[in-house]
């Protein structure tokens, strides 16, 4: 890649696309502290420039990857949130990378790329923990996405025109899951299932959970349509890989910026919120702080929408939840051996079960297990499971 970077990035710079300034030299720098990408590859790039004085900008670069056959929609989807959606909803451009340029090319996918700025030259970070996060991580990444969902209750309202408009260019390029995905099995769910029931007991109600995790199209189509009044704009895949941070002189986390839309969509406000809580908490902050991580969301949510337009009751937010939290539970189960275990990016959609099988018996495997299996049963104890299949029922 730094091979064509060369070619493009001083053509940009002569177009001015990083402002009036000439180009003195290009520097690559490696970033060992970014979380897994699993949907494209990232350069990192010290521009050094010259105008009315000699500064230099550090971006990132966003390059396609050809293991993942969706790439170029992913990169439709984050460039449109970039020109467009963000703008309009009215997202702080101090909360999201500064966007130089992109581009999609739609005969060679591997020739697409998006630039912004590197938000760490404004004093963001990662977090210490790539998974699991502490009760101030938390807070932080709660209250900034309840601000970014209250801006499409605001647009919804205001403007209801242009939210629609948005809306339907965000839903006419969004990534839909290949149909060879849709009857596949949830396997490490269904495997932390039976182990729950060996400690809990056997039960008909997990015995039905078993059957929803073994068609992932079934779960997935809870969120095809989105349900009002809790659909918004939403990220789409809001996990702390995504996050990043600004600290005090203690080093506690007092604000954090958002990284990577590309697979935004218009759905309910839990598939991002279910997401993040059940992916980067453990157990143990999941027992303690559950219930106040969603107060801190919805009263944030609750302030920073008018009072003159409606917002539905904490009481009504908390049912829609626990019908539709599956969704952070299901990926959740997915992606978290993956990022405890970490392998190539390249192999995660083309393993067989015998290599999934083989990464379990080991002792890593047996830890992630446990893990796997604590998420089950925070779902189950929360009655979440209860309120999915009733809904399922009734639907």
């Amino acid at each position: 890649m730094e091979g064509s970077l060369s070619n493009l990035l001083p053509s940009l710079v002569k177009e001015g696309v990083f402002g009036d300034v000439e180009l003195v030299d290009i520097k690559y720098t490696k970033d060992e502290t970014m979380g897994a990408q699993f949907g494209s590859g990232l350069n990192f790039v010290t521009l050094n420039v010259k105008g009315t004085t000699e500064e230099s900008l550090d971006i990132v670069v966003k390059s396609a990857v050809s293991f993942r056959p969706d790439s170029l929609g992913l990169f439709q989807v984050e460039l449109l949130m970039y020109k467009e959606v963000l703008p309009a909803l009215g997202f702080k451009t101090e909360w999201y990378p500064k966007f130089y340029y992109g581009f999609v090319d739609h005969e060679n996918p591997e020739n697409s790329v998006l630039i912004f700025d590197n938000l760490k030259s404004r004093n963001y970070s990662n977090s210490p923990s790539k998974i699991f996060l502490d009760y101030g991580h938390i807070s932080v990444a709660m209250k900034k996405l309840a601000k970014f969902h209250s801006l499409s209750f605001i647009l919804k309202h205001e403007h209801a025109q242009k939210f629609e408009e948005l809306k339907n260019k965000i839903k006419g390029c969004s990534i839909e899951l290949p149909e060879s995905m849709k009857s596949e099995a949830n396997v490490d769910a269904q495997i932390a299932v039976r182990a729950f029931q060996e400690e809990h007991g056997k039960e008909e109600l997990l015995e039905q959970f078993l059957n929803v995790l073994g068609n992932m199209g079934q779960i997935m189509e809870l969120f095809d349509e989105p349900k009002e009044p809790f659909a918004v704009i939403c990220h789409g895949d809001f996990c702390n890989n995504n996050v990043i941070y600004k600290y005090d002189k203690n080093g506690s986390p007092i604000d954090c910026a958002f990284l990577d839309f590309q697979m935004s969509r218009y759905s309910t406000i839990v598939s991002d919120l279910s997401f993040f809580l059940y992916l980067n908490t453990d157990s143990e902050l999941r027992e303690k702080y559950w219930d106040e991580f969603l107060k801190i969301y919805w009263e944030t949510l609750r302030e920073n929408v008018p009072e003159h337009i409606s917002v539905p009751s904490f009481e009504n937010f908390l049912e829609h939840f626990s019908q539709f939290a599956i969704h952070g539970l299901n990926i959740s189960t997915f992606f978290l051996p993956v990022m405890m275990d970490p392998f190539p990016a390249d192999t995660i959609f083309s393993l067989t079960e015998e290599d999934h099988d083989e990464r379990r018996r080991s002792p890593k495997g047996q830890e992630i297990s446990r893990k796997v299996i604590d998420l089950v049963s925070h779902f189950y104890h929360k009655e979440y499971l209860h309120a999915l299949l009733d809904y399922m029922n009734k639907s």
